[in-house]
């Protein structure tokens, strides 16, 4: 009994002191962390006041993120269509097939865009309309803004000249506006937003109206509502331009979109504008500026199609297009060109007996000049009409040579030799297709 009273003693001393050196332990340890939690305390109170008039600026630990632009405007594009499209309709299909199986022709359609694209990408995205319409001007035109049909549309979106009035584009002899880059395009995206809105946002029947006219595209609508048969644009029936028209830039839509897909390898077209606009009240002629800014005339015509003459009269637009590259120093090189003195053609009042070879004959020009100048189709004049007569040609022409005829030669033989139209070899020299030519006689050919 005492051994175990002796060691339960010792076991309850040992424990007790045990315990008292964990208690003093866990009581520096508290002492250590309440010093450093007080140090750090007045390190931040030194760092941040605390006063009601002053909070600190709290920061999103995550760095902005920056868009870029993609640098292909194929890319830009992609993005943006919205169109909605019959993915195995025939119609499409054989027309995707039909680019895909010619590179050529699409190889052609993209470099034509090049100059153009960019902008109308721009102006289309600040509308928020889709960007399928950006290739709308390949199926109207190949992107050429000289492209005139046969119906009489013009430019890069062909244009009816009546339509062109209605949106307020300029138009009379020295300037067309439906050929205008910028005007032109304002002008057909108006057109299409209104047809959008008019067919009740249905874009393929709008695309359908822009092409063949909104009241063909309504009574198609109207006879299929009294038939009782669908009245979308796959179900109409409509002109076969038409019916083909909405098919060819929706599979232009699916190659620009898959160019893989389709074998096809389309030419990049960068993400940045390719001409500005410059202000200009200055009659000049675009030959002269072209080479005061050491590009191709070409080029400079493609910018500036509007101007049909290919000089600037004071009365037209007061703005001109060039090539980005050209914007520093322009108004210098536009000060640096002669000023071009438009010609003013006199009138003619046709009189009884008057024939256009006979007044061709008078003012010593052919045929051709009047019929173009005045805008006249055939031989036919009407007493009392006023005819400008446009200015002789004194020297040889641009685009023109003089032949000397040799024994032997004969207007069919000629228009073989330099590829022209008989026909036109004739008028211009005020012949008959069947006249005999005389050694030594000298001829226009226009090459």
């Amino acid at each position: 009994m005492l051994g175990l009273e002796y060691e339960s003693g010792y076991n309850a001393r040992f424990v007790g002191r045990l315990c008292a050196r964990m208690c003093k332990l866990i009581n520096i340890f508290i002492f250590i962390v309440s010093c450093i939690c007080l140090f750090c305390g007045a390190i931040t109170s030194a760092q941040e006041p605390t006063s009601s008039l002053f909070k600190p600026f709290k920061t999103n630990s995550a760095a902005p993120v920056v868009k870029s632009e993609p640098a292909v405007i194929w890319t830009r594009m992609r993005n943006g269509f919205t169109l909605p499209t019959a993915k195995e309709h025939p119609r499409i299909n054989f027309y995707v097939n039909k680019y895909s199986s010619n590179h050529r022709y699409v190889n052609e359609m993209v470099n034509n865009a090049y100059p153009y694209l960019h902008f109308i990408v721009e102006e289309i995205e600040k509308r928020g309309l889709p960007l399928e319409l950006a290739l709308l001007p390949m199926v109207e035109s190949t992107f050429d803004p000289h492209a005139k049909s046969r119906s009489g549309a013009v430019g890069l979106w062909q244009i009816m000249p009546s339509t062109g009035k209605y949106f307020g584009l300029e138009q009379h002899d020295h300037f067309e506006g439906c050929r205008d880059i910028v005007s032109s395009t304002h002008a057909a995206l108006t057109h299409l937003e209104y047809l959008y809105k008019r067919f009740k946002n249905d874009w393929l029947l709008a695309l359908a109206a822009y092409n063949s006219g909104e009241g063909k595209v309504m009574r198609a609508i109207q006879k299929n509502r009294q038939a009782h048969k669908p009245t979308d644009f796959w179900s109409l029936n409509l002109p076969k331009e038409t019916t083909d028209y909405v098919p060819k830039l929706l599979a232009l839509v699916k190659v620009i979109k898959y160019p893989s897909k389709y074998n096809v390898k389309v030419p990049n077209i960068p993400n940045k504008p390719y001409f500005a606009t410059v202000e200009n009240s200055k009659a000049l002629s675009l030959d002269e500026l072209a080479k005061q800014l050491n590009i191709s005339k070409q080029e400079l015509y493609r910018l500036n199609a509007a101007h049909v003459t290919k000089n600037v009269y004071p009365n037209t637009a007061k703005t001109l297009l060039v090539p980005i590259h050209c914007q520093k120093d322009i108004k210098k090189n536009i000060q640096a060109v002669n000023e071009f003195v438009p010609h003013q053609p006199a009138l003619y009042t046709v009189k009884k007996g008057d024939t256009l070879e006979s007044i061709a004959k008078k003012y010593h020009i052919s045929i051709k000049m009047i019929q173009e100048h005045n805008k006249i189709k055939g031989q036919l004049i009407r007493v009392g009409t006023k005819l400008e007569i446009p200015k002789p040609n004194q020297s040889k022409p641009a685009g023109k040579t003089i032949h000397v005829v040799k024994p032997g030669d004969s207007l069919w033989r000629l228009s073989k030799q330099y590829r022209v139209p008989i026909q036109n070899l004739a008028s211009n020299n005020n012949l008959s297709t069947q006249t005999a030519l005389k050694p030594g006689q000298k001829l226009i050919i226009e090459v």
